[in-house]
């Protein structure tokens, strides 16, 4: 019994201690195990990024010679659990994520959720970027994805989805709490609608913001809410090249809602 006990302690610090090698020599510490990274995402609260390959693919094969072996990158794949998905293999993996280009690195959580995607021979700046940004937002974001209602945490998840690039999914998540809201008061509710119309206009164009922001500039009850309303309205006349119409709701903004019309806007739709 203590043999066994002696064979299975040391096959654990094996397993421990080769994704640090991997990394100590200079490359990305790739597992295999789709269900084991999940679970170890889950268990140390990292999110897991997965190179999404296939041994025909030359682009995917020059990720590993190049982008996967910089000192950087190496370095930053410590924040994650690095996973390598053969898609000819895990055919069920592809199918689940519409995987339809190859290279591609899916960012997911511990619950497997997709939080980001990258296709394509992606740089090296390309790629340290979105890690960075997937990793230091994660744990805030784990905590506030499934808060129910909370407008803190609501505003903490479109800010972290919008800042990896996924503004679609926050419009998901965000139509999700709009039908939920009904027991809100009217400000939060509103408050909740403005924020899909901005994060549609950073996923598509200000043109898809426009039915949003015209409603709640119609029919808002709160006055901060309709003013940063009445404000991506005006960028959005202004993108339909009705330039007089913008102005004049810019004219109004600054009259009526002066902190709508500061530099400091929540409305990334201004921002951009």
């Amino acid at each position: 019994m203590r043999q066994i006990v002696l064979v299975s302690t040391a096959l654990l610090a094996l397993a421990i201690a080769l994704p640090t090698a991997a990394a100590e020599s200079g490359e990305v510490p790739w597992i295999t195990d789709i269900s084991g990274a999940i679970a170890d995402a889950r268990d140390g609260n990292m999110p897991v990024m997965v190179d999404v390959w296939a041994i025909w693919c030359k682009p995917c094969l020059e990720l590993d010679e190049t982008t996967y072996r910089d000192a950087e990158v190496v370095d930053v794949s410590r924040r994650f659990v690095p996973l390598k998905v053969d898609a000819d293999v895990h055919e069920n993996f592809i199918e689940r994520y519409a995987v339809d280009a190859y290279p591609t690195i899916l960012f997911l959580d511990g619950e497997g959720r997709e939080v980001t995607r990258l296709m394509g021979l992606v740089t090296t700046q390309q790629i340290l970027s979105t890690m960075r940004a997937v990793a230091e937002g994660y744990t805030a974001y784990v905590t506030s994805r499934d808060a129910e209602l909370d407008l803190d945490s609501l505003s903490m998840t479109r800010s972290y989805l919008v800042d990896v690039d996924n503004p679609l999914l926050a419009v998901d998540l965000l139509r999700k709490a709009a039908k939920k809201a009904k027991t809100l008061p009217a400000a939060e509710r509103e408050r909740i609608e403005l924020w899909i119309a901005d994060t549609r206009c950073v996923a598509d164009g200000p043109k898809a913001a426009q039915s949003g922001f015209q409603k709640l500039a119609d029919r808002a009850s709160d006055a901060e809410v309709k003013g940063l309303a009445l404000a991506g309205l005006a960028r959005v006349w202004a993108e339909r090249g009705k330039q007089e119409q913008a102005d004049e709701l810019r004219a109004r903004v600054e009259n009526e809602f002066p902190d709508a019309a500061s530099e400091n806007t929540e409305l990334y739709c201004l921002n951009e």
